[in-house]
């Protein structure tokens, strides 16, 4: 009898063998694709030439050449797409006061136009270090009310009277802002921060203190903190005074936030020094324990152990020596320290820790479970995850006990008990991926049990309901290469379309409205960005209009802006983006799947031996494709690296280290994030599953989980990861991975 293969690893690349399912069976990813509304998109480019000088950062040759080509026509003549045009080419020539006129003549001829050419103006304005003029003419935009309207911009006003030496009218137009403003918001931080610059300017130290303070309390993005806090101290060694006290209220909630936003430093710091200042005995405990956790979400692993033995040793009767306990298992799970964690793990699970809750012994017991499948002692672990199931309450506890012991049966070759656990599990109802996992994984008990009719069933309805999923791969895969080798044609019949791609059109109030007009307007001046955001508008104006929602997505990924692209897709077309359809645009699936920043791909894959398309599947998954993006942990760029990471690749490899401005350019970014996948690639022997699992996880630990499995295939590596985030990570990639081949294979 065939059996599922798990002596087949695979420890290559996914190339062909991967794509079985969907290259090689005939016809079944023959979307047959018809661009059946041309027209729902914006106008293309009046100037192409001229923007091309534009983004080469050749502005003056651009304004000579639009001039020269408008020579004919009296200036009041112009169309009003080259009049936008001219405005932006000015002040990218460094001619910002020119600009601003030159904007205030669109918002006259084009009423669709009016607050957009204003707040251009502004913006001319105040790069020509005219802040007063600024100011005025934001008064008249917003109706003598900016700060509630237009509170970005009179930041900016208030900024430029600081570089202006008018520190006074600074000022002011700060607390306008604050006036106006209620709640955290990016907005406030700035406003508070500037102002308290402004009042240290005019002398006003104590006062330009209190708002340093006032801002570490109430910031909204934890940049400003840091920013504020080292403000304070030198402010406060200049004036030969202490730093003003937080309360211990404020202190618990600053360290709360700081530590949620994976400031985990600047947690600790503050964290010792409310450690300084308290006598209370029941606060210090709560202030030390609070050390142990974070310590151990910042990945200080050493001195997370020694603080929580510190910790139990000076307080065992306290009611958060169990949190503590549980914190000191995880960490040696993290570690890898296999003997510890039996002793950790067991000790919490079987109840000999005094005071451990249920919660506390479950969450020890279902990781013990995992771990232990995970460093390849699968009977110890199906011992565990029996017991955890006999004090399960809920279905959701029920399942999750479910899908874990049915695949580590099957690994373990128990295929009677795997097929009760999975056959239980899909009794329950399971919903999302988990019932997709249990599709598939007991398509796979039942073909070894020699029922191959059901697997049959199985895998065929898994490819049906959801083909693109990772499960649905896996499905496809497993049916022609197992169960029925010469079922290519199945297959393909599950994967043709059952639907057509919904024919589309812009409703004639859409077409009428000024946000369409100014967004077309912008489209055909080559100012792609501002294009995308009267566009976006429109869409959300249009929200049940699927022709406006396409147009806006057309209209963001023309900018660029690809991260905003995948929401607006969601929207409407959720169905288009997980299963074959008929009649589908021939640009849909590149928008859903788009080669952003395919140059530096491309370079960066040359280099490194790295197929660019696995680079654009973990960029998708790490930043949506958007290069400046930061994350709450301090990850940076399109492929996310932390500096620290970054500089050790670099050094490596002999490129200049780099700072984060470096990291948020795609050339570097991408460079790194290959010279990673390369070496990952080398130690894994090509195998994508441990490389996705090393680049969520650390190689070291995805290394003792690779090396357990031996010789099972893929789907058994990727469900038996301890990890939760990891799992789902890894599945994603991969997903990603089989779409961007499924549709660039060429």
């Amino acid at each position: 009898m065939a059996t599922f293969p798990l002596t087949a690893v695979r420890r290559r690349p996914l190339g062909a063998g991967l794509l079985f399912a969907f290259v090689a069976v005939a016809g079944g990813l023959d979307q047959r694709h018809a661009d059946a509304q041309p027209a729902i998109r914006l106008p293309d480019r009046a100037y192409p030439t001229i923007v091309s000088l534009l983004a080469a950062g050749r502005a003056s040759d651009g304004l000579s050449a639009l001039e020269s080509g408008l020579a004919d026509r009296a200036p009041d003549a112009w169309p009003v797409e080259a009049l936008a045009l001219r405005a932006t080419l000015l002040g990218a020539a460094g001619r910002p006061a020119e600009a601003a006129v030159a904007w205030t003549a669109v918002g006259a001829l084009e009423p669709s136009l009016t607050d957009f050419a204003e707040r251009s103006a502004v913006t001319s304005l105040l790069a020509a270090n005219q802040p007063e003029r600024a100011s005025d003419r934001l008064f008249r935009l917003s109706d003598g009310n900016p700060a509630r309207r237009e509170a970005d911009l009179l930041i900016q006003v208030a900024a430029a009277y600081r570089r202006a030496n008018q520190p006074e009218m600074a000022a002011r137009h700060y607390r306008d802002v604050l006036n106006a403003t209620t709640g955290r918001s990016p907005q406030a931080d700035a406003a508070t921060l500037g102002l308290a610059a402004a009042l240290e300017a005019l002398g006003l130290g104590t006062a330009a203190l209190e708002q340093y303070h006032r801002v570490q309390v109430t910031h909204a993005d934890s940049l400003t903190y840091v920013t504020a806090r080292t403000a304070e101290r030198r402010l406060a060694a200049t004036l030969d005074r202490l730093p003003i006290a937080f309360s211990a209220v404020e202190y618990s909630t600053l360290t709360a936030r700081l530590a949620d936003a994976s400031r985990f430093s600047e947690a600790l710091d503050l964290m010792e020094e409310w450690l300084g200042s308290s006598r209370e005995p029941s606060e210090i405990e709560t202030i030390e324990a609070a050390i142990v956790d974070t310590l151990f979400r910042g990945r200080r692993n050493a001195e997370a152990m020694a603080r929580a033995d510190r910790f139990i040793a000076r307080f065992p009767a306290s009611p958060r020596v169990p949190d503590v306990r549980l914190i000191q298992f995880r960490l040696h799970v993290r570690e890898g320290r296999t003997e510890q964690v039996r002793a950790r793990g067991y000790e919490m699970w079987r109840g000999r820790i005094p005071d451990a809750s249920r919660a506390h012994r479950r969450s020890a017991g279902l990781l013990l479970g995992a771990y232990l499948v995970s460093v390849g002692e699968v009977g110890a672990g199906l011992a565990v995850y029996r017991e955890v199931y006999a004090e399960s309450t809920t279905a959701d506890q029920r399942r999750d006990i479910l899908w874990r012991a049915g695949v580590t049966a099957l690994r373990d070759g128990q295929l009677d008990r795997a097929a009760v656990n999975l056959r239980a599990l899909m009794r329950l109802a399971p919903d999302g991926d988990l019932a997709l996992l249990g599709s598939y994984w007991l398509g796979v008990v039942e073909f070894e049990l020699g029922h191959r009719d059901t697997a049959a069933g199985l895998m065929l309805d898994l490819v049906e309901r959801a083909p693109y999923s990772y499960y649905g791969v896996q499905a496809a895969s497993t049916y022609v290469r197992l169960i029925n080798p010469g079922g290519a044609a199945d297959v393909d019949r599950r994967l043709r379309p059952k639907s057509s791609f919904p024919s589309l059109s812009l409703p004639p109030s859409a077409l009428t409205s000024p946000l369409y007009r100014a967004a077309s307007v912008l489209a055909r001046a080559g100012l792609d960005e501002p294009a995308a955001a009267f566009a976006r508008r429109l869409a959300d104006a249009f929200r049940r209009e699927p022709g406006v929602t396409l147009l806006a997505a057309r209209a963001a990924a023309a900018a660029g802006q690809h991260h905003l692209v995948l929401g607006l897709l969601d929207r409407h077309f959720r169905e288009s983006l997980d299963r074959p359809v008929e009649n589908l645009p021939d640009d849909f699936l590149a928008l859903a799947y788009p080669r952003a920043h395919w140059d530096a791909l491309v370079a960066a894959g040359r280099r490194t031996n790295v197929d660019p398309l696995l680079l654009a599947s973990i960029m998708r998954q790490e930043s949506r494709y958007e290069a400046p993006v930061r994350s709450v942990a301090g990850a940076v760029g399109l492929f996310q690296m932390m500096p620290y990471t970054a500089e050790a690749l670099a050094i490596a490899d002999g490129m200049p280290i780099p700072d984060e401005t470096d990291l948020k350019q795609p050339a570097v970014s991408a460079s790194l994030g290959a010279l990673l996948l390369a070496r990952l690639l080398e130690q894994f022997a090509g195998a994508v599953a441990p490389v996705a699992a090393s680049y969520n996880a650390g190689e070291d630990l995805v290394e003792i989980w690779w090396r357990a499995m031996g010789h099972a295939p893929e789907p058994m590596f990727v469900d038996s990861i301890p990890y939760a985030e990891t799992r789902t990570y890894v599945r994603r990639v991969l997903a990603n991975y089989y779409a961007y081949q499924r549709i660039y294979a060429e």
